[in-house]
């Protein structure tokens, strides 16, 4: 059984036409005459087999007839399937419409119900054909039943050639029933899928009507005759049927909008208009409303479309708002822009169209009338710095993301300014990247900049100066020490060379004439033992302190010397050093200074001089912190400064035994003008400068480890790597 439904299921299908049939405009219909013709192709083979052959009196005549029918019914087949459904059923019912006149005729005329077997023809031409053709095959019919009739009347009966026993008779009543009971089961098949398709459709377009969010309602001349569930809403009812057969105008119109829409009525006018409605509570709301002339059950009447607007004259008040706004906005943002000199602008990466801001204008000097591209930004840029900006174009074409980068901008007369651009490259709606940026113009800064560096380089000259200022008697007081020794070793040989002098002319006049020098006169053996003696050693002492007088003023004029403007290879130990050199009238009589230097520390890019005076600053802070602790006890404090390399940084740590720096001072003490030293003796500028040197021009970090009672010790970290100038 499983399988038998199937078939069952595909001979129907191939029955009906299977794909042929695909397409046609009554395609069920066409199916339906396919499915005739195969049934009608089997009765003429159940009549040209059996019937004939056993019950029919003339078998040859029957056998004729039959044959001429299953040929109709095959060439309309082919016709069919070929697409030709108008032609098949015209040939096929014209035949069969024939052939039933013929029998008619021969068997005995307007008795023998020929006739009306041909009106099956009729009823099939109207379901297969049109009404012209059925009325056209009706219309032959009736005639030929006439002539029949009058004949008849006339006493010129037609023969009876074709009278058959009952089952014969039978047989072609089953034939003819078939052709009859098809079209009207299509006939009752299509009314009801035309009432079913009609029903739909007013289900649908109710549901569509009730479920948009227009109001829509139909009157005439003011009475409403319909409405939609969205009218009953707006209007604050519950159902259509609340306001149907009422006024309109007088029940959902304020007076005021009634005369203008009478006024349209009277013109026919269909154009959108604006009217005050009012709900069942009474309030009222703004409303716009279009009519068309429409017919409704035959009648002319009104079709009134209605939109509740008070949420869209919300929006379109808050529109207007924030349009005032914005254009608010954006003038303070194009004075703000101006007051800034910083400009915007906007850019396709890939074509290089670009849009630019008034303020980008003024900052490049050009007419707004000049249309905006990477060539006008070239021709203005600097000629030096046009390869940076290719370059930057050419990274972003492979990548996006964040880019900051400065350039100078070369203007007609010679001026130079300079220019920030900062900005991002990212994915625009339609995915292609887009730049986004601003371009400020940082000419003043700029300068500003160079002036701060200048003044900044003066105040660590003259605190420099100031520092040699302060350290100068001790300076004068280390030279003075090795001075009078070179003095005294001086006059101590000055003296040697005298009686050598004197011993060596006795010795001359001597031996010129052959006279000895009486013995007074010679100097004494015992001062030639002496002055070979002590002769070398003064003069040793001599030249140490000439190497020490020398050493403090290279010192003196390293840590001096202004500096490079730019970095250069120092060696840091050595820079130390003289730096402890020169601050030794500081710590002299207060501390010991010990060093603990890896001597296998490379040279350092950093600027000499402003790191001299952060050592200094450092040495001259930890002697006063020792000097608050020894005070006048005799005793000693401790200065240990140390180098050592940690991967690509240098260390500097400088610790003393001093008093150490209070836990609510230490995150303040390299702020301006910071100091816990007593008024005159401080201004808060030293370890500030040392947090500028260390932290903002050499990219170093500098910080402080300290216990109250227990010294403190600041260490410095400096990058290896850096840019160079020559030494």
């Amino acid at each position: 059984m499983s399988r038998l439904k199937p078939a069952l299921r595909r001979a129907l299908f191939l029955g009906r036409g299977g794909d042929r049939l695909n397409g046609f405009d009554d395609e069920h219909v066409a199916r339906s005459f396919h499915l005739l013709l195969i049934a009608f192709l089997g009765w003429t083979v159940f009549m040209l087999f059996l019937v004939v052959p056993l019950f029919a009196v003339r078998k040859a005549a029957g056998a004729a007839i039959v044959l001429a029918l299953c040929g109709c019914a095959v060439a309309a087949l082919v016709l069919l399937r070929g697409g030709r459904k108008r032609a098949a059923a015209a040939l096929f019912l014209s035949a069969l419409w024939c052939l039933l006149e013929i029998y008619s005729g021969l068997s005995g005329g307007i008795h023998g119900g020929g006739s009306n077997k041909a009106l099956v023809v009729v009823l099939a031409a109207a379901w297969l054909l049109d009404l012209s053709a059925a009325l056209g095959f009706a219309a032959v019919t009736l005639l030929l039943s006439l002539a029949e009739a009058l004949l008849e009347y006339t006493g010129h009966p037609l023969p009876v050639y074709f009278p058959g026993p009952p089952l014969t008779l039978w047989a072609a009543e089953v034939g003819v029933v078939g052709l009859t009971v098809a079209p009207i089961v299509s006939f009752v098949n299509a009314l009801r899928r035309h009432v079913a398709d009609l029903r739909n459709s007013e289900e649908r377009f109710r549901s569509l009507s009730d479920s948009s969010l227009e109001g829509i309602l139909v009157h005439d001349h003011g009475v409403i005759l319909d409405a939609n569930m969205a009218c009953v809403r707006i209007f604050g009812y519950q159902h259509p049927d609340e306001i149907i057969g009422k006024n309109g105008l007088d029940l959902l119109i304020s007076p005021e909008s009634r005369a203008c829409i009478r006024e349209r009525w009277q013109r026919r006018e269909t154009d959108v208009i604006e009217v005050t409605g009012v709900r069942k509570d009474g309030t009222t709301f703004p409303a716009e409303v279009e009519s068309r002339t429409m017919k409704h059950r035959g009648h002319d009447a009104r079709l009134v479309a209605l939109t509740d607007v008070t949420e869209r004259n919300r929006a379109m008040e808050a529109r207007r708002r924030s349009e005032d706004e914005l254009r608010e906005s954006k003038g303070r943002l194009e004075e703000a822009q101006q007051l800034a000199h910083l400009g915007s602008y906007t850019s396709d990466v890939l074509t290089g169209r670009m849009e630019w801001s008034d303020e980008l204008y003024r900052i490049y000097e050009l007419d707004p009338r000049t249309v905006p591209s990477g060539e006008v930004v070239l021709a203005r840029a600097h000629p030096d710095d046009r390869s940076l900006i290719l370059q930057t174009r050419q990274d972003l074409l492979r990548r996006q993301g964040r880019f900051e980068f400065e350039h100078r901008l070369l203007m007609p007369d010679g001026r130079i300014k300079y220019v920030l651009v900062t900005g991002t490259v990212s994915p625009d709606g339609d995915g292609r990247p887009r730049t986004r940026a601003t371009v400020q113009d940082i000419t003043e800064r700029k300068r500003a900049e160079q002036e701060r560096a200048m003044l900044q380089v003066q105040l660590n000259q003259a605190q420099k100066m100031e520092s040699i200022g302060q350290l100068a008697a001790g300076i004068a007081h280390e030279i003075n020490t090795p001075i009078q020794y070179i003095g005294d070793n001086g006059k101590f040989l000055e003296d040697a060379c005298r009686d050598l002098v004197k011993f060596a002319e006795a010795r001359r006049v001597s031996g010129a004439d052959g006279v000895p020098v009486p013995a007074r006169e010679m100097p004494d053996e015992g001062i030639f033992e002496y002055l070979r003696d002590e002769v070398p050693k003064a003069i040793e002492q001599l030249l140490g302190g000439v190497d020490h007088v020398s050493r403090i003023v290279l010192a003196m004029k390293e840590f001096s010397h202004p500096g490079s403007a730019e970095k250069i290879s120092v060696d840091i130990n050595r820079a130390i050093e003289s730096t402890i050199l020169v601050s030794k009238g500081e710590w002299k009589y207060l501390a010991e200074v010990t060093t603990e230097f890896d001597r296998e520390l490379p040279r350092i890019p950093c600027f000499a001089g402003e790191l001299n005076q952060v050592i200094l600053n450092l040495i001259v802070n930890a002697a006063h912190a020792i000097a608050d602790v020894v005070k006048d006890s005799g005793r000693m404090g401790r200065i240990h400064i140390a180098t050592r390399r940690d991967g690509e940084v240098v260390e500097i740590r400088v610790s003393d035994t001093g008093c150490g720096i209070p836990r609510a001072n230490q995150p303040k003490v390299f702020d301006p003008f910071f100091t816990t030293k007593p008024v005159g003796k401080g201004t808060g500028q030293g370890l500030a400068i040392a947090y500028g040197v260390v932290v903002q021009k050499h990219g170093g970090v500098i910080r402080l480890e300290s216990e109250p009672g227990s010294g403190a010790t600041f260490i410095i970290r400096l990058p290896l790597v850096g840019e160079l100038v020559a030494a």
